[in-house]
């Protein structure tokens, strides 16, 4: 039990959904079911274009020609027995490749025994390769070590039991055991896929004990030093360290229990943590309203005022979610609060107002003058299904008045543009509500990129994204039928709601440029869009 939950926190701020729920019983390598496109050029394409182009090199005399050409058609299929042995007849003149060559050769052409039965007419062609012969016999050799190593690291495989005692400590011996499998199996596809059936039953037959991790995770949570009349340094370091378990803890079964949800989470659905994640949501809940409490909001004069020794020193406090960083925008419309360090707290609380100001006048009204906003700037993949993001891949999500973007290797202008996107859903959830998805991610994605300075007052009108109206065509959205389905909300993968939203919008917004021949029925599309719920499309099409 300590050991799992020494795991599970040591792993929370790296792991990504949806494959964290799997971090108990790693299932292992994949196994390769179609060994095909390895193993067979087709007759026409590039990699028969290669191969043919280094085969007439080879003809004319020029080995090493020949030598690139094959070698760039290996690349396509690179156990193709085909391909591999024109590399051995290209290699002829040199020892050394050659006695590489004709391994791979070899290995690529055994059977599911580790058995290389050439043909009559390969095996003549084989003999006319002088140097070729005497180095067959110790890859045959080297091939059938191979293969037994092969079969006994699958019965390995299978000799672990999935259930009972250690059942976690097995999955990790799979995991590693399917990996080597695979390693030394390289360019023998055939023996591998002789046993890739029963190496993924096995795999599989390790079911997590998910209930076994929630407990855990809950033990650590609710853990409290017992308060002493004196504390010391010392009890009050590990009192510190003790309340940042239990946040840490509580984040993830938040985390877990959002990622439970997600519609396309791979393999099968488990159980959620049910109520231990609505306490892991109240403790975080009571912990940042302490945090604020008790903690320091800074302005920007302040955080601009330190010196470079003050900063690193800052973003060293503040690296946690027991001790964030907050601070408050110019007019205070926003409290921005990250563990992302004193750069990124100073930025975005010094430019969120830009971003606020130039919607404003697109819209042209505030909604918000008395309502001021949060922003939590995460650092983590994960930190987002905490917080409570829609889809595991979402970038960014606004909650009412409360906006959480992630940010991680990437500079303060960037990050403008990510809030500008979120910010407008803000706007958009007050001032334009019950518009369709694509009207809500296409009019984002159109205001988070056009602008070009973080200073700039207006959105530019005379803009396009020419490559996401490109993509918008190649998907097929040009077409009566995807378009639709773009209308009435039918589309399968909601993200195609960014770039087909994107070129719709700017499409109704700015075309033809000059006299935008659509703008005016726009704006009635917005004001009136409630009308639209019913029946989205005929509401499109009387509207435009």
């Amino acid at each position: 039990m300590q050991n799992l939950i020494r795991v599970v926190l040591a792993t929370a701020s790296t792991l990504a959904a949806p494959l964290y729920v799997y971090a108990q019983c790693p299932p292992g390598a994949a196994m390769p079911h179609d060994v095909a496109l390895e193993t067979v050029v087709p007759a026409q394409g590039p990699a028969r274009t290669r191969m043919q182009t280094g085969t007439a090199a080879l003809a004319a005399g020029d080995a090493a020609a020949a030598r690139t050409h094959l070698l760039a058609a290996l690349e396509f299929h690179p156990s193709s027995a085909e391909i591999l042995f024109e590399v051995v007849r290209a290699s002829a003149d040199d020892p050394d490749p050659l006695a590489l060559w004709s391994e791979r050769f070899v290995r690529a052409s055994i059977d599911d025994h580790g058995r290389f039965k050439p043909d009559r007419e390969l095996g003549r062609r084989l003999r006319t390769i002088k140097a070729v012969p005497p180095l067959l016999k110790p890859s045959q050799e080297l091939a059938g070590k191979r293969v037994a190593a092969i079969r006994e690291l699958a019965r390995f495989v299978q000799r672990q039991k999935p259930t009972g005692r250690g059942a976690a400590a097995r999955a990790l011996l799979v995991h590693w055991a399917s990996e080597l499998l695979l390693t030394i199996g390289q360019g023998a596809p055939i023996p591998v896929a002789a046993i890739a059936e029963r190496v993924e039953a096995q795999q599989h037959a390790f079911q997590p004990e998910y209930e076994v991790a929630y407990q855990a995770l809950a033990e650590v949570m609710r853990r409290k030093l017992q308060p002493t009349d004196a504390p010391t340094t010392g009890s009050a370091n590990e009192q510190a360290t003790i309340e940042n378990q239990c946040i840490r803890a509580a984040r993830i079964l938040a985390g877990l229990d959002r990622q439970v949800a997600f519609k396309d989470l791979e393999g099968p659905r488990p159980n959620g943590p049910g109520k231990l994640a609505a306490d892991a949501r109240a403790l975080l809940a009571q912990q940042r309203a302490r945090a604020i409490e008790q903690g320091r909001v800074w302005t920007v004069t302040e955080l601009e005022a330190m010196s470079t020794s003050q900063r690193l020193a800052f973003t060293e406090q503040h690296r946690d979610w027991h001790h964030p960083g907050i601070a408050l925008s110019p007019t205070g419309r926003y409290r921005i609060e990250t563990i992302c360090g004193h750069e990124t707290l100073l930025g975005a609380a010094k430019t969120i107002e830009l971003h606020h100001e130039r919607l404003v006048r697109h819209y042209g009204k505030d909604p918000f003058i008395d309502r001021p906003g949060v922003v939590r700037i995460v650092p983590e993949r994960g930190d987002m299904d905490t917080e409570g993001a829609p889809y595991w891949w979402a970038a960014g999500f606004q909650a009412g008045d409360r906006t959480t973007v992630r940010f991680a290797w990437s500079n303060i202008v960037a990050l403008g543009h990510t809030l500008t996107h979120e910010l407008t859903h803000r706007f958009d959830g007050v001032l334009r509500p019950f518009l369709p998805a694509w009207y809500s991610e296409g009019h984002a994605d159109w205001t988070g990129n056009h602008y070009a300075r973080m200073t700039d007052k207006d959105f530019a009108e005379d803009y396009l994204r020419r490559g996401t109206a490109a993509h918008t065509f190649y998907r097929g959205y040009g077409g009566k039928e995807k378009l639709e389905q773009l209308l009435t909300g039918e589309i399968e993968e909601y993200r195609d709601n960014y770039f087909a939203g994107y070129s719709l919008y700017t499409f109704l917004r700015t075309w033809p440029p000059g006299a935008p021949k659509y703008i005016d029925a726009l704006a009635r599309f917005e004001r009136n869009a409630r009308a639209g719920r019913k029946d989205p499309l005929g509401y499109f099409t009387k509207t435009f």
